[in-house]
């Protein structure tokens, strides 16, 4: 079962600039996503409200201020954006390792989207974090594509583990993301 799609075409190239967009975007919504939206159509209208505020303050920055915002906290990660080449396009999530960082969870470490969603509902049951964002999948991830870094046959999130773990307890399968290759 893939599960609904988020609209939008998600099978082309895409720039770095657009990769650390929605990386920025993501990042300062956080809060935001994690307090909203409830399920009521006016939470979810407050909430693309919000994301629609953030776009038009990240569209009016000039792109070198997302450069200094990312290498600012991980210059590495810059790094690795900047020289990479990028699609956008849908992510198979059963291939998919989850960030050796998400949640600050040392056990999800090594682990692919389906084992760590399975360790997600056995640890921490369904009011972790993922459980509940389970129903908001869809609008989270129209909002934010999760950001893969592959290399060779490995794939590995590096930005939106919760989206894709709450994504795969939801039911999806397949969800919209920037896949960069070295």
């Amino acid at each position: 079962m893939t599960g609904p799609r988020p609209e939008g075409d998600y099978v082309s190239k895409a720039t770095s600039y657009e990769v650390k967009y929605h990386l920025v975007l993501a990042e300062r919504l956080k809060d935001t996503a994690r307090a909203s939206p409830g399920l009521t159509p006016g939470d979810t209208a407050e909430f693309l409200a919000n994301v629609e505020r953030e776009r038009a303050r990240l569209s009016a920055a000039p792109a070198q201020d997302l450069d200094l915002i990312i290498g600012g906290k991980n210059a590495s990660r810059l790094r690795r954006y900047n020289s990479a080449a990028w699609t956008k396009e849908e992510v198979d999530l059963e291939s998919c390792l989850v960030a050796d960082g998400m949640g600050r969870k040392p056990w999800v470490r090594g682990l692919k989207v389906p084992e760590a969603a399975s360790v997600f509902l056995s640890r921490e049951g369904e009011k972790s974090r993922v459980s509940l964002m389970k129903s908001r999948t869809q609008l989270f991830l129209k909002s934010f594509p999760i950001i893969v870094l592959a290399a060779g046959a490995q794939s590995r999130i590096d930005d939106g583990s919760h989206r894709a773990v709450a994504a795969w307890l939801a039911g999806y399968r397949t969800v919209p993301g920037f896949i960069g290759r070295a």
